[in-house]
């Protein structure tokens, strides 16, 4: 397997899970299975942030998320579309989360010029979802 050294997925792993999507060596099950493992806290799942998540995933039909996923590979350089946020913004992150470094969303945060980032001592990738209360609380303090 090849390694990367930034904090963010390369375009050829999308286009390498997109591929395997569309050639069925990959159902959108097994996606949403790993989706929930990466984006998800590992300890105290909520049954319906799973829910939502796998529904998310499996409600398209795979053509969908292929498409989806390809046009991720030319979205890969996230600093193309931040650099342009002129809106008040509060970046948050979990320090453990596994689908996106704690790392790039700091390096976002900068790019866009968002004065407040914030970080989780947790592990989701959907703070928002997984812990609102604390999110609400750091967001609105």
């Amino acid at each position: 397997m090849r390694a990367w050294s930034s904090p963010r997925p390369p375009a050829w792993l999308i286009g390498h899970f997109a591929a395997a999507l569309e050639s069925g060596g990959l159902s959108l099950a097994a996606a949403a299975d790993a989706a929930v493992d990466l984006w998800l806290p590992t300890v105290g799942r909520n049954a319906d942030d799973v829910a939502r998540l796998r529904s998310m995933i499996t409600a398209d039909p795979v053509e969908r998320l292929v498409r989806i996923l390809r046009r991720q590979c030319g979205l890969a350089d996230s600093s193309l579309h931040v650099r342009s946020l002129r809106v008040p913004t509060v970046g948050v992150g979990c320090r453990d989360d596994r689908g996106i470094s704690l790392a790039l969303g700091r390096e976002l945060a900068e790019m866009a010029a968002i004065p407040t980032f914030l970080e989780l001592d947790e592990d989701s990738h959907f703070p928002h979802w997984t812990h609102a209360a604390q999110v609400a609380a750091l967001v609105f303090a």
